[in-house]
């Protein structure tokens, strides 16, 4: 269990490093320590982690939305809002994610796309799988900035 405990911290780390890089528009270290963080939540012993593959996503998703991403934010944010809905039912925790950041990224797409596109992209968000999100967010590395 100390070795799982690792992994969870490392993987926790990386995330908040995403996050702080990404605050500070370094968006190279950001997408790095982003990718790192996807690569081991998707090994199979880690794949369970449902909060940290979440927290992770909602920062590839406020990634997007500081590089003009404006889509793939809404596909990703609504993803996780739609995961959120099941795992506070599930397990009776509200803030299992930094609302902060969630709310600021979702105010910023909401105000950058008409209300039909944004609909459209978050009820997208919504039917997708972990994987496809995975896939959306890592194209929000690979696509340059303020590209669609």
């Amino acid at each position: 269990s100390q070795q799982v405990g690792s992994v969870r911290e490392q993987n926790n780390l990386s995330i908040w490093l995403g996050d702080y890089y990404t605050d500070r528009q370094n968006y190279a270290e950001a997408s790095h320590y982003l990718r790192l963080a996807l690569d081991h939540l998707s090994q199979e012993e880690n794949s369970r982690d449902l909060y940290l593959s979440l927290e992770a996503l909602s920062v590839f998703a406020k990634l997007a939305v500081q590089t003009q991403q404006s889509h793939l934010a809404a596909e990703l944010l609504g993803f996780i809002q739609f995961q959120l809905e099941g795992y506070s039912r599930e397990f009776g925790l509200i803030n299992v994610i930094n609302q902060r950041r969630f709310i600021g990224s979702l105010e910023t797409v909401r105000k950058a796309m008409t209300e039909d596109e944004f609909q459209i992209t978050w009820h997208q968000g919504q039917a997708i799988t972990m994987e496809q999100a995975v896939e959306l967010a890592l194209e929000t590395i690979e696509r340059p900035e303020g590209q669609k």
